[in-house]
């Protein structure tokens, strides 16, 4: 893995509200929340609660590697040009091709992000679960040495990132629900959780010549 890193703009992604360890230092305005994060009525002797749009959870780039790597997500025929050959060879085959790829992968989450359910955490990291496709036309002109390969192949460029969450209802100092039920309020300010992934930079066809 690749070891030197580079700052990030934080950006927002898409919204969930979570529930996170830690206290709020007010309750002006709350919600009565089970353990399950499943939204009771709110307790008649205060106010009515709903749930306001703004109270989102966004997944934050932090950081990324300077460098890029390739994924090969599509390898073609492979041809390999004679060791009796007079000159060098060329590619003699005519391929158009459509392959699809995902514009993230290999994504990770740690902290308090793996105590939520696996699918909520991912949608919120951007391009995660996004499919895409390339299609490349591959033609004749491509020279090679006697003795070596040449294969066509689609290439996704990715970059390693990772971040943490932001925005997390967390308990208040006093609880204003009736029963069983908490109540909590929406900090958000609220640093939780990691993830990392690998991200799409650009997709591109090229030949791999080998011996």
């Amino acid at each position: 893995m690749l070891r030197r890193w580079a700052p990030l703009v934080a950006c927002s992604l898409a919204p969930l509200v979570l529930l996170t360890s830690g206290q709020a230092s007010a309750a002006t305005t709350f919600a009565c929340l089970s353990d399950t994060g499943a939204v009771q009525a709110a307790d008649k002797r205060t106010h009515p609660f709903h749930i306001h749009s703004s109270w989102v959870t966004k997944a934050v780039p932090r950081q990324q590697a300077r460098k890029t790597w390739e994924d090969w997500v599509w390898r073609g025929p492979i041809e390999r040009c004679s060791w009796s050959a007079a000159q060098n060879c060329t590619y003699n085959k005519s391929i158009s091709k459509t392959t699809s790829y995902e514009w993230s992968i290999g994504l990770t989450l740690g902290g308090d992000a793996k105590k939520e359910p696996f699918t909520r955490m991912a949608s919120l990291v951007g391009g995660f679960g996004r499919s895409s496709s390339t299609s490349i036309t591959y033609t004749s002109g491509t020279w090679y040495k006697p003795g070596q390969f040449a294969q066509p192949i689609s290439v996704v460029e990715r970059r390693w990132r990772s971040g943490d969450f932001v925005g997390a209802m967390v308990r208040t100092p006093t609880d204003y629900c009736s029963g069983k039920v908490r109540s909590y309020t929406y900090d958000p300010n609220k640093r939780w959780g990691y993830w990392a992934d690998n991200i799409k930079v650009r997709d591109y066809g090229t030949f791999h010549i080998y011996w």
